[in-house]
Protein backbone atom coordinates (compact mmCIF):
# COMPACT_ATOMS: atom_id res chain seq x y z
CA UNK A 1 0.00 0.00 0.00
CA UNK A 2 1.35 3.26 -0.61
CA UNK A 3 0.45 6.78 0.25
CA UNK A 4 0.19 9.54 -2.07
CA UNK A 5 1.91 12.45 -0.98
CA UNK A 6 -0.34 14.97 -2.82
CA UNK A 7 -4.06 13.26 -1.30
CA UNK A 8 -5.50 15.81 0.51
CA UNK A 9 -8.77 16.14 2.90
CA UNK A 10 -10.96 18.96 2.48
CA UNK A 11 -14.12 19.92 3.73
CA UNK A 12 -17.02 19.70 1.90
CA UNK A 13 -20.62 21.41 2.21
CA UNK A 14 -23.79 19.30 0.23
CA UNK A 15 -26.06 21.98 -0.17
CA UNK A 16 -29.15 18.85 -1.28
CA UNK A 17 -27.41 15.65 0.78
CA UNK A 18 -24.29 16.64 3.15
CA UNK A 19 -21.40 13.94 2.54
CA UNK A 20 -20.08 11.25 4.49
CA UNK A 21 -16.66 11.61 6.55
CA UNK A 22 -14.14 10.42 4.08
CA UNK A 23 -11.98 8.05 6.92
CA UNK A 24 -11.56 4.78 5.51
CA UNK A 25 -13.18 2.65 8.33
CA UNK A 26 -16.50 1.42 6.00
CA UNK A 27 -17.76 -0.24 3.37
CA UNK A 28 -19.92 -0.46 0.01
CA UNK A 29 -20.83 -3.08 -2.53
CA UNK A 30 -20.47 -7.04 -3.31
CA UNK A 31 -19.74 -8.88 -6.61
CA UNK A 32 -20.71 -11.74 -4.83
CA UNK A 33 -23.89 -13.60 -6.36
CA UNK A 34 -26.50 -14.16 -3.18
CA UNK A 35 -26.79 -17.70 -1.10
CA UNK A 36 -30.07 -17.81 -0.07
CA UNK A 37 -32.17 -19.84 2.77
CA UNK A 38 -35.66 -21.08 1.51
CA UNK A 39 -38.12 -19.57 4.18
CA UNK A 40 -39.60 -21.81 6.97
CA UNK A 41 -42.91 -20.67 6.86
CA UNK A 42 -45.61 -20.13 5.09
CA UNK A 43 -46.01 -16.75 4.94
CA UNK A 44 -43.49 -16.54 1.87
CA UNK A 45 -41.49 -13.53 1.51
CA UNK A 46 -41.49 -10.59 -0.53
CA UNK A 47 -39.05 -9.14 -2.89
CA UNK A 48 -37.98 -7.17 0.30
CA UNK A 49 -38.80 -3.49 -0.97
CA UNK A 50 -39.68 -1.93 2.20
CA UNK A 51 -42.97 -1.53 3.16
CA UNK A 52 -44.25 1.29 5.55
CA UNK A 53 -45.22 0.51 9.09
CA UNK A 54 -48.80 1.52 8.84
CA UNK A 55 -49.96 -0.95 6.02
CA UNK A 56 -47.38 -3.59 7.45
CA UNK A 57 -49.50 -6.75 9.36
CA UNK A 58 -49.52 -6.83 13.17
CA UNK A 59 -48.18 -9.17 15.26
CA UNK A 60 -50.72 -10.97 16.85
CA UNK A 61 -48.58 -12.21 20.47
CA UNK A 62 -46.20 -9.87 21.70
CA UNK A 63 -42.06 -10.59 20.48
CA UNK A 64 -41.34 -13.55 23.29
CA UNK A 65 -37.57 -13.35 24.90
CA UNK A 66 -37.04 -17.21 24.72
CA UNK A 67 -34.33 -18.26 22.02
CA UNK A 68 -36.32 -20.80 20.54
CA UNK A 69 -39.21 -18.07 19.57
CA UNK A 70 -38.69 -16.38 16.16
CA UNK A 71 -38.34 -13.07 15.86
CA UNK A 72 -37.88 -9.88 13.47
CA UNK A 73 -34.19 -8.42 13.09
CA UNK A 74 -33.87 -5.24 14.04
CA UNK A 75 -31.69 -3.17 11.29
CA UNK A 76 -30.10 0.98 11.74
CA UNK A 77 -29.82 2.50 8.17
CA UNK A 78 -27.24 5.34 8.48
CA UNK A 79 -29.10 7.65 7.26
CA UNK A 80 -32.17 5.80 6.44
CA UNK A 81 -34.07 4.95 9.59
CA UNK A 82 -35.24 1.59 11.76
CA UNK A 83 -36.39 -1.24 9.98
CA UNK A 84 -37.40 -4.77 10.81
CA UNK A 85 -36.54 -7.98 8.55
CA UNK A 86 -38.94 -10.70 8.32
CA UNK A 87 -39.11 -13.30 5.77
CA UNK A 88 -37.40 -11.06 3.71
CA UNK A 89 -39.98 -8.31 3.98
CA UNK A 90 -38.89 -5.62 5.11
CA UNK A 91 -40.98 -3.09 7.26
CA UNK A 92 -39.82 0.74 8.41
CA UNK A 93 -40.40 1.25 11.84
CA UNK A 94 -39.68 4.90 12.46
CA UNK A 95 -36.95 7.44 10.66
CA UNK A 96 -34.62 7.44 13.86
CA UNK A 97 -31.04 6.96 14.18
CA UNK A 98 -30.87 3.73 16.20
CA UNK A 99 -27.46 2.30 17.96
CA UNK A 100 -28.52 0.39 20.86
CA UNK A 101 -31.47 -2.02 21.46
CA UNK A 102 -32.61 -4.38 24.87
CA UNK A 103 -35.25 -6.62 25.33
CA UNK A 104 -36.87 -7.02 28.63
CA UNK A 105 -37.70 -10.20 29.88
CA UNK A 106 -41.49 -9.18 29.21
CA UNK A 107 -40.63 -9.27 25.65
CA UNK A 108 -40.03 -5.12 25.57
CA UNK A 109 -37.80 -4.13 22.82
CA UNK A 110 -36.65 -1.12 23.84
CA UNK A 111 -34.41 1.66 21.22
CA UNK A 112 -32.49 4.52 21.40
CA UNK A 113 -34.43 6.85 19.19
CA UNK A 114 -33.20 10.00 17.95
CA UNK A 115 -34.81 11.82 20.30
CA UNK A 116 -35.42 9.61 23.40
CA UNK A 117 -35.88 6.59 24.01
CA UNK A 118 -39.00 4.26 22.49
CA UNK A 119 -39.93 0.69 22.79
CA UNK A 120 -41.51 -1.76 20.48
CA UNK A 121 -44.26 -4.80 21.80
CA UNK A 122 -45.28 -6.53 18.57
CA UNK A 123 -45.12 -5.88 15.06
CA UNK A 124 -43.77 -2.16 14.07
CA UNK A 125 -46.10 -0.33 16.65
CA UNK A 126 -43.76 2.21 18.43
CA UNK A 127 -44.73 3.52 21.99
CA UNK A 128 -42.42 6.29 23.03
CA UNK A 129 -41.69 7.77 26.77
CA UNK A 130 -42.24 10.91 28.09
CA UNK A 131 -39.04 12.80 29.46
CA UNK A 132 -36.79 9.95 27.78
CA UNK A 133 -33.62 11.80 26.85
CA UNK A 134 -30.28 9.75 27.04
CA UNK A 135 -29.29 6.24 26.79
CA UNK A 136 -30.89 3.12 28.97
CA UNK A 137 -30.35 -0.16 30.20
CA UNK A 138 -32.52 -2.73 31.14
CA UNK A 139 -31.44 -4.66 34.30
CA UNK A 140 -32.02 -8.74 34.24
CA UNK A 141 -34.78 -7.63 36.85
CA UNK A 142 -36.62 -5.78 34.31
CA UNK A 143 -36.28 -2.51 35.26
CA UNK A 144 -35.24 0.19 32.95
CA UNK A 145 -32.78 2.99 33.82
CA UNK A 146 -31.85 5.28 31.72
CA UNK A 147 -28.77 7.88 31.53
CA UNK A 148 -28.69 11.69 30.79
CA UNK A 149 -24.72 12.68 29.77
CA UNK A 150 -25.26 15.97 29.89
CA UNK A 151 -27.12 16.61 33.13
CA UNK A 152 -24.55 14.48 34.71
CA UNK A 153 -27.45 11.83 36.15
CA UNK A 154 -29.03 8.94 36.18
CA UNK A 155 -32.55 7.68 37.05
CA UNK A 156 -35.35 4.15 36.80
CA UNK A 157 -38.39 4.11 35.35
CA UNK A 158 -41.00 4.22 38.32
CA UNK A 159 -44.17 2.30 38.64
CA UNK A 160 -46.27 3.74 37.08
CA UNK A 161 -44.26 3.77 33.36
CA UNK A 162 -43.74 7.50 33.54
CA UNK A 163 -41.78 8.93 35.68
CA UNK A 164 -37.91 8.83 35.96
CA UNK A 165 -36.29 9.05 39.29
CA UNK A 166 -33.59 11.21 39.17
CA UNK A 167 -29.62 11.44 40.68
CA UNK A 168 -26.43 13.16 40.17
CA UNK A 169 -23.50 11.14 39.32
CA UNK A 170 -20.43 12.07 41.54
CA UNK A 171 -18.04 13.31 38.39
CA UNK A 172 -16.12 16.28 38.26
CA UNK A 173 -17.07 19.31 36.29
CA UNK A 174 -14.51 18.89 33.89
CA UNK A 175 -14.92 15.26 33.27
CA UNK A 176 -17.50 13.40 30.51
CA UNK A 177 -19.46 10.36 31.33
CA UNK A 178 -20.02 8.17 27.96
CA UNK A 179 -20.87 4.91 28.86
CA UNK A 180 -23.63 3.22 30.97
CA UNK A 181 -24.69 -0.21 31.92
CA UNK A 182 -27.43 -1.65 34.75
CA UNK A 183 -27.49 -4.74 36.73
CA UNK A 184 -29.01 -6.69 38.76
CA UNK A 185 -29.81 -5.54 42.85
CA UNK A 186 -29.32 -1.67 41.96
CA UNK A 187 -25.69 -1.48 40.62
CA UNK A 188 -25.44 0.81 37.78
CA UNK A 189 -22.31 1.58 36.31
CA UNK A 190 -21.63 4.96 34.99
CA UNK A 191 -18.10 5.84 33.10
CA UNK A 192 -15.27 8.07 31.79
CA UNK A 193 -12.63 7.28 29.14
CA UNK A 194 -10.80 6.60 32.42
CA UNK A 195 -12.93 6.11 35.35
CA UNK A 196 -15.84 3.64 36.37
CA UNK A 197 -18.56 5.66 38.65
CA UNK A 198 -20.30 2.54 40.23
CA UNK A 199 -23.67 2.87 42.14
CA UNK A 200 -24.72 -0.37 44.60
CA UNK A 201 -27.64 0.90 46.70
CA UNK A 202 -27.79 3.87 47.83
CA UNK A 203 -23.66 4.30 47.52
CA UNK A 204 -21.38 5.40 45.02
CA UNK A 205 -18.04 4.25 44.37
CA UNK A 206 -15.11 5.60 41.93
CA UNK A 207 -12.68 3.20 40.21
CA UNK A 208 -9.93 3.83 37.88
CA UNK A 209 -9.57 1.85 35.02
CA UNK A 210 -5.99 1.28 35.86
CA UNK A 211 -6.88 -1.03 38.52
CA UNK A 212 -8.36 -3.36 36.51
CA UNK A 213 -5.87 -3.04 33.26
CA UNK A 214 -2.18 -1.32 34.56
CA UNK A 215 -0.84 1.23 32.35
CA UNK A 216 -1.90 4.49 31.73
CA UNK A 217 -2.76 3.80 27.83
CA UNK A 218 -5.77 1.73 28.28
CA UNK A 219 -9.50 3.62 27.80
CA UNK A 220 -12.72 2.45 28.01
CA UNK A 221 -14.86 2.23 25.30
CA UNK A 222 -18.21 0.93 26.37
CA UNK A 223 -20.49 -1.63 29.44
CA UNK A 224 -21.87 -5.02 28.57
CA UNK A 225 -23.33 -7.40 30.32
CA UNK A 226 -22.58 -11.32 30.04
CA UNK A 227 -23.88 -14.16 32.23
CA UNK A 228 -25.07 -11.62 34.88
CA UNK A 229 -22.20 -9.24 35.32
CA UNK A 230 -21.15 -6.01 33.92
CA UNK A 231 -17.96 -6.16 31.75
CA UNK A 232 -16.14 -2.62 31.23
CA UNK A 233 -14.59 -3.24 27.76
CA UNK A 234 -11.40 -1.21 27.10
CA UNK A 235 -8.67 -0.79 24.22
CA UNK A 236 -7.00 -3.62 26.45
CA UNK A 237 -9.66 -6.40 26.66
CA UNK A 238 -12.40 -6.58 29.08
CA UNK A 239 -13.05 -7.30 32.65
CA UNK A 240 -15.99 -6.90 35.50
CA UNK A 241 -15.69 -4.78 38.47
CA UNK A 242 -13.80 -7.19 40.47
CA UNK A 243 -11.16 -7.79 37.68
CA UNK A 244 -12.26 -11.13 35.96
CA UNK A 245 -11.12 -10.89 32.62
CA UNK A 246 -13.43 -11.99 29.30
CA UNK A 247 -11.71 -14.77 27.04
CA UNK A 248 -11.08 -12.45 24.70
CA UNK A 249 -8.33 -13.91 21.55
CA UNK A 250 -4.93 -11.47 22.12
CA UNK A 251 -4.75 -8.60 19.43
CA UNK A 252 -8.24 -8.84 18.45
CA UNK A 253 -10.22 -6.56 20.90
CA UNK A 254 -9.09 -3.24 20.27
CA UNK A 255 -11.66 -0.74 19.66
CA UNK A 256 -14.62 -2.27 20.85
CA UNK A 257 -18.06 0.16 20.72
CA UNK A 258 -20.81 0.26 22.72
CA UNK A 259 -23.41 0.11 19.42
CA UNK A 260 -21.84 -3.61 19.12
CA UNK A 261 -20.77 -4.73 22.24
CA UNK A 262 -24.03 -3.92 23.85
CA UNK A 263 -25.61 -7.13 21.75
CA UNK A 264 -26.83 -9.97 24.22
CA UNK A 265 -28.60 -12.87 22.01
CA UNK A 266 -31.67 -14.08 23.40
CA UNK A 267 -29.12 -17.26 24.39
CA UNK A 268 -27.19 -15.42 25.87
CA UNK A 269 -24.00 -15.39 23.80
CA UNK A 270 -22.30 -11.49 23.62
CA UNK A 271 -21.62 -10.40 20.16
CA UNK A 272 -18.38 -7.76 20.25
CA UNK A 273 -16.81 -6.09 17.00
CA UNK A 274 -13.46 -4.99 16.43
CA UNK A 275 -12.72 -3.17 12.98
CA UNK A 276 -12.57 -6.09 10.60
CA UNK A 277 -13.49 -9.17 13.12
CA UNK A 278 -16.59 -9.61 14.65
CA UNK A 279 -16.33 -11.94 17.99
CA UNK A 280 -18.42 -14.43 19.69
CA UNK A 281 -18.51 -15.33 23.33
CA UNK A 282 -20.45 -18.19 24.29
CA UNK A 283 -20.26 -20.07 27.66
CA UNK A 284 -17.43 -18.73 28.08
CA UNK A 285 -15.43 -19.05 25.02
CA UNK A 286 -14.57 -16.85 22.64
CA UNK A 287 -14.59 -17.32 19.03
CA UNK A 288 -13.78 -14.75 15.96
CA UNK A 289 -14.88 -13.87 12.14
CA UNK A 290 -13.16 -11.95 9.84
CA UNK A 291 -14.81 -9.80 7.05
CA UNK A 292 -12.87 -12.12 4.75
CA UNK A 293 -14.97 -15.11 5.56
CA UNK A 294 -18.60 -13.93 4.95
CA UNK A 295 -19.12 -14.37 1.31
CA UNK A 296 -19.11 -10.82 0.25
CA UNK A 297 -16.33 -9.48 -2.14
CA UNK A 298 -13.67 -6.84 -0.78
CA UNK A 299 -15.32 -6.91 2.66
CA UNK A 300 -12.88 -5.39 4.63
CA UNK A 301 -14.59 -3.54 8.04
CA UNK A 302 -17.32 -5.27 10.01
CA UNK A 303 -19.64 -2.07 10.86
CA UNK A 304 -21.92 -3.94 13.47
CA UNK A 305 -22.84 -7.44 14.92
CA UNK A 306 -25.18 -9.42 16.28
CA UNK A 307 -26.22 -13.31 17.31
CA UNK A 308 -29.77 -14.83 16.65
CA UNK A 309 -31.11 -17.25 19.51
CA UNK A 310 -30.46 -20.23 17.12
CA UNK A 311 -26.67 -18.84 17.05
CA UNK A 312 -26.75 -17.41 13.68
CA UNK A 313 -24.46 -14.46 12.92
CA UNK A 314 -25.54 -11.39 11.69
CA UNK A 315 -22.69 -9.36 10.31
CA UNK A 316 -22.83 -5.58 8.94
CA UNK A 317 -19.97 -4.95 6.96
CA UNK A 318 -18.31 -2.12 3.78
CA UNK A 319 -19.90 -4.45 1.41
CA UNK A 320 -23.29 -5.43 2.59
CA UNK A 321 -25.02 -7.61 5.16
CA UNK A 322 -24.05 -11.15 5.78
CA UNK A 323 -26.30 -13.79 7.80
CA UNK A 324 -23.88 -17.08 8.73
CA UNK A 325 -24.85 -20.06 10.88
CA UNK A 326 -23.31 -21.61 13.90
CA UNK A 327 -20.96 -22.92 12.30
CA UNK A 328 -19.71 -19.77 10.22
CA UNK A 329 -21.35 -20.88 7.11
CA UNK A 330 -22.54 -18.50 4.94
CA UNK A 331 -26.20 -18.78 4.72
CA UNK A 332 -27.30 -15.62 3.13
CA UNK A 333 -26.03 -12.38 1.83
CA UNK A 334 -27.60 -8.73 0.99
CA UNK A 335 -25.43 -6.66 -1.41
CA UNK A 336 -24.82 -3.15 -1.65
CA UNK A 337 -28.01 -1.75 -2.86
CA UNK A 338 -30.01 -4.29 -1.89
CA UNK A 339 -31.10 -2.49 1.30
CA UNK A 340 -32.14 1.01 2.29
CA UNK A 341 -28.45 1.74 3.33
CA UNK A 342 -25.55 0.80 4.98
CA UNK A 343 -26.21 -1.34 8.22
CA UNK A 344 -24.84 0.71 11.03
CA UNK A 345 -26.94 -1.48 14.03
CA UNK A 346 -28.28 -4.96 14.44
CA UNK A 347 -30.36 -6.74 17.14
CA UNK A 348 -32.04 -9.84 16.63
CA UNK A 349 -35.19 -10.55 18.95
CA UNK A 350 -35.56 -14.08 19.92
CA UNK A 351 -34.42 -17.22 17.37
CA UNK A 352 -34.47 -14.53 15.02
CA UNK A 353 -36.45 -14.36 11.46
CA UNK A 354 -37.06 -17.75 8.73
CA UNK A 355 -34.89 -16.11 5.84
CA UNK A 356 -36.96 -15.05 2.44
CA UNK A 357 -35.60 -14.11 -0.59
CA UNK A 358 -33.07 -11.47 -0.67
CA UNK A 359 -34.25 -8.19 -2.15
CA UNK A 360 -32.96 -7.21 -6.10
CA UNK A 361 -30.43 -3.89 -6.32
CA UNK A 362 -32.09 -0.94 -6.38
CA UNK A 363 -29.85 1.52 -9.12
CA UNK A 364 -30.46 4.74 -10.65
CA UNK A 365 -28.58 7.28 -12.02
CA UNK A 366 -27.64 10.73 -10.25
CA UNK A 367 -26.29 14.22 -11.34
CA UNK A 368 -24.86 16.91 -9.31
CA UNK A 369 -22.08 19.72 -8.99
CA UNK A 370 -18.38 20.15 -7.51
CA UNK A 371 -17.18 23.34 -7.00
CA UNK A 372 -13.96 24.11 -5.03
CA UNK A 373 -13.67 27.93 -3.22
CA UNK A 374 -17.25 28.67 -5.20
CA UNK A 375 -15.44 28.00 -8.76
CA UNK A 376 -16.71 25.04 -10.96
CA UNK A 377 -14.17 22.01 -10.96
CA UNK A 378 -13.27 21.71 -14.87
CA UNK A 379 -13.40 18.72 -16.75
CA UNK A 380 -11.89 16.58 -13.25
CA UNK A 381 -11.96 12.76 -12.70
CA UNK A 382 -14.54 12.13 -9.33
CA UNK A 383 -14.77 8.80 -8.02
CA UNK A 384 -17.37 7.93 -5.52
CA UNK A 385 -17.51 4.94 -3.19
CA UNK A 386 -18.57 3.96 0.98
CA UNK A 387 -15.00 5.68 2.01
CA UNK A 388 -12.52 7.13 -0.12
CA UNK A 389 -9.33 6.90 0.93
CA UNK A 390 -5.64 9.01 1.55
CA UNK A 391 -3.93 5.80 1.54
CA UNK A 392 -4.30 4.67 -1.74
CA UNK A 393 -4.06 1.09 -2.81
CA UNK A 394 -4.93 1.22 -6.61
CA UNK A 395 -5.36 4.15 -8.94
CA UNK A 396 -8.03 6.04 -6.91
CA UNK A 397 -9.11 6.69 -3.34
CA UNK A 398 -12.16 3.88 -4.02
CA UNK A 399 -10.34 1.49 -5.85
CA UNK A 400 -10.50 -1.11 -2.66
CA UNK A 401 -14.12 -0.44 -1.88
CA UNK A 402 -16.58 -3.40 -3.42
CA UNK A 403 -18.14 -0.05 -5.46
CA UNK A 404 -16.27 2.15 -7.48
CA UNK A 405 -18.30 4.83 -9.04
CA UNK A 406 -16.32 6.68 -11.78
CA UNK A 407 -17.13 10.28 -13.89
CA UNK A 408 -16.18 13.53 -14.95
CA UNK A 409 -17.05 17.23 -14.48
CA UNK A 410 -17.96 19.18 -17.69
CA UNK A 411 -16.87 23.17 -17.72
CA UNK A 412 -19.80 23.89 -15.43
CA UNK A 413 -18.42 21.32 -12.54
CA UNK A 414 -21.37 19.04 -13.58
CA UNK A 415 -21.27 15.16 -13.12
CA UNK A 416 -23.61 12.17 -13.93
CA UNK A 417 -23.14 8.40 -12.60
CA UNK A 418 -24.95 5.89 -14.07
CA UNK A 419 -26.01 3.10 -12.42
CA UNK A 420 -25.07 4.05 -8.72
CA UNK A 421 -26.49 1.27 -6.21
CA UNK A 422 -28.04 3.34 -3.48
CA UNK A 423 -25.93 3.45 -0.55
CA UNK A 424 -23.91 5.96 1.08
CA UNK A 425 -21.24 7.17 -0.73
CA UNK A 426 -18.18 9.86 -0.57
CA UNK A 427 -16.31 11.64 -2.78
CA UNK A 428 -12.75 12.11 -4.35
CA UNK A 429 -11.42 14.57 -7.49
CA UNK A 430 -8.29 14.41 -9.19
CA UNK A 431 -6.68 18.15 -10.18
CA UNK A 432 -3.49 19.11 -10.99
CA UNK A 433 -2.32 18.51 -7.06
CA UNK A 434 -3.45 14.97 -7.49
CA UNK A 435 -6.66 13.55 -5.38
CA UNK A 436 -8.42 15.06 -3.20
CA UNK A 437 -11.06 13.28 -0.80
CA UNK A 438 -13.56 15.18 0.98
CA UNK A 439 -14.75 15.21 4.73
CA UNK A 440 -18.57 15.85 4.56
CA UNK A 441 -21.45 15.10 7.75
CA UNK A 442 -23.76 12.55 7.13
CA UNK A 443 -24.34 11.47 4.04
CA UNK A 444 -27.41 10.74 2.07
CA UNK A 445 -26.38 10.67 -1.00
CA UNK A 446 -27.45 8.18 -2.56
CA UNK A 447 -29.95 6.42 -0.73
CA UNK A 448 -32.82 7.77 -2.80
CA UNK A 449 -32.01 6.27 -6.50
CA UNK A 450 -34.34 4.62 -8.38
CA UNK A 451 -34.29 3.44 -11.64
CA UNK A 452 -37.26 5.27 -13.16
CA UNK A 453 -35.21 8.93 -13.09
CA UNK A 454 -32.07 10.62 -12.71
CA UNK A 455 -31.44 12.59 -9.14
CA UNK A 456 -30.44 15.59 -8.51
CA UNK A 457 -28.12 15.68 -5.46
CA UNK A 458 -27.01 19.27 -6.10
CA UNK A 459 -23.72 21.22 -5.36
CA UNK A 460 -21.02 19.91 -3.53
CA UNK A 461 -19.70 22.67 -2.50
CA UNK A 462 -15.52 22.16 -1.22
CA UNK A 463 -13.57 24.59 0.58
CA UNK A 464 -9.61 24.28 0.51
CA UNK A 465 -7.54 26.56 3.44
CA UNK A 466 -4.34 25.71 1.36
Amino acid sequence: MKAIAESRWLCVLLFCAPLACGSKSSDAASSAQPSNQPARRSSAASSAQPSSSASASPVDKPYSAAPDAQGPALLGVTGGGFYMLEAGTLTKVSDDYVRHAEQASDGTVYFDATLGIKSLKSGPKVAEFADSSGDFSVAPDGSLWRFVGYKKEIGKLGPDGKTWSEEAVPVGADETLMYFGAAAKDTVVVTTQKKIFVKRGAKWETIEISKLFPGDSVYINGVARYEGELYILTSDGAATLDGKKLPLPKGEYGFLSLDSASSLSASGDLALRSSDTAIVVSKGKAETIKAAQLGLAKAEFVRSFAVDGQGRRWVSTNAGLAILGPDNKPLQTWPVGSLPGPVQFIYVIGAGPALGEVAPVVKGNVKGRMTLNGEPIKNAEIVACDSPSSLITGSTPCSADPVELKAKTDESGVFHLVDVPRWNYGFAFKDDRGWSVTLGFGSSCCMKVNPQSEIDIGDIAIKDSK
